[in-house]
């Protein structure tokens, strides 16, 4: 229990520590670093008050022990809010941000009555609970973990949605995809349908009921930690409107080739088809390693909504996908040309920022690694 104790302090205190560098972090996206410090910060909370009770520490603040079971409920809308913001550089926070606290909110109204007896009674009432088991179904606890299991799904959803949109804006994605965002999503919704299990009696049966908030507590602690040394790295996102990206919200789940022209007319598509060719063919536009779909548009002195229109409907690929393959087929000439050349070499030159993302890009274009092309080549 001591080093259970020791561990939860750990993770308290680490939290509160990440929080402030969040919240203080002069680069990267401030906004969205407010509102994980917010989410760190809460979660520091609950694991003070799981502190105060693994150390028998919670008898001599009983009433601030009972306030800080409410947190939970706050845990969700922060981490929803997060992905939002992080992921949509117009979101802005709006009165009705407010009713997703209301859980919380009611939490507390209903433990008013609680906070307001005399210290000895509260700690009578309070000593039993401390005893209870899982068997039974206690609704206030279930109703915090499924809380923070849905939001935690409903954020997963959006940053994969918006993730599949990146493709129609950036030809680089390795510093932007978000991927260890998504990968902590999915480790806190497994650790919630564990607690809900265990809630229901189901796994492990009879288990006493604090057990639950510790084993959440002390996952909860792990993952503070990744969540915040990984936020203090992830760089800013949006350096300006991006369109193809603001507009997630109305575009609908169907594939690239399947949406319908809005911004292009008939007699629009054969010239901005033709600037788009000589750029790419005549300037090598593509090697640019941050080219963007912002960039590419003004080079060729249409809007985002037409380059995006123009390859999606009419090419029926994402701007991703289209710009890599120009650079890929510029890998395969050079090899053709320069026989000798290194391979990574060449890609980086054309835009690549990594093997990993070459290789990748190869495959889905050639249907093979670079080697056996090589070899299938004769080169």
């Amino acid at each position: 229990m001591k080093f259970m104790t020791l561990l939860a302090a750990a993770g308290a205190l680490q939290g509160l520590l990440l929080a402030i560098a969040l919240w203080l972090h002069p680069r990267g996206p401030r906004r969205a670093n407010r509102i994980v410090a917010a989410f760190l910060f809460s979660i520091t909370l609950a694991l003070f008050a799981d502190g105060l009770r693994l150390s028998d520490q919670w008898q001599q603040l009983p009433a601030l022990f009972v306030a800080l079971s409410a947190t939970p409920f706050l845990f969700g809308p922060l981490l929803w809010l997060y992905v939002e913001t992080l992921t949509d550089p117009g979101y802005r926070l709006r009165a009705g941000h407010l009713l997703h606290a209301l859980p919380w909110v009611l939490n507390l109204l209903l433990l008013l009555p609680w906070m307001r007896m005399p210290a000895h009674e509260l700690i009578a009432a309070l000593e039993p609970g401390m005893q209870a088991t899982a068997e039974g179904v206690n609704l206030l606890a279930v109703a915090k973990v499924t809380s923070l299991f849905g939001y935690t799904l409903y954020a997963w959803r959006r940053l994969r949605r918006w993730q599949r949109h990146l493709l129609d804006s950036y030809s680089n994605l390795d510093r932007i995809n978000l991927r260890w965002l998504g990968s902590l999503l999915i480790a806190f919704a497994g650790v919630e349908a564990l607690v809900v299990l265990y809630l229901f009696g189901l796994f492990p049966r009879g288990g006493p009921l604090w057990m639950a908030d510790t084993a959440l507590s002390l996952v909860l602690a792990m993952l503070v930690l990744a969540t915040g040394i990984l936020a203090l790295r992830q760089p800013q996102i949006f350096s300006g409107a991006q369109p193809a990206v603001t507009s997630l919200r109305e575009e609908t789940e169907a594939g690239p080739a399947a949406r319908p022209r809005r911004n292009l007319t008939a007699e629009d598509v054969p010239k901005l088809r033709a600037r788009l060719d000589h750029l790419m063919h005549e300037q090598a536009l593509y090697r640019d390693r941050d080219l963007s779909l912002a960039q590419l548009a003004t080079a060729l002195s249409a809007s985002p909504h037409q380059v995006s229109e123009l390859l999606n409907a009419e090419l029926g690929c994402t701007f991703y996908d289209y710009i890599n393959r120009h650079r890929v087929e510029a890998v395969q000439r050079r090899l053709r040309a320069e026989p000798e050349a290194t391979v990574l070499d060449l890609a980086l030159e054309v835009g690549f920022n990594n093997k990993a993302t070459f290789n990748k890009a190869f495959r889905r274009v050639a249907g093979c690694t670079p080697s056996q092309w090589r070899a299938g080549q004769g080169t």
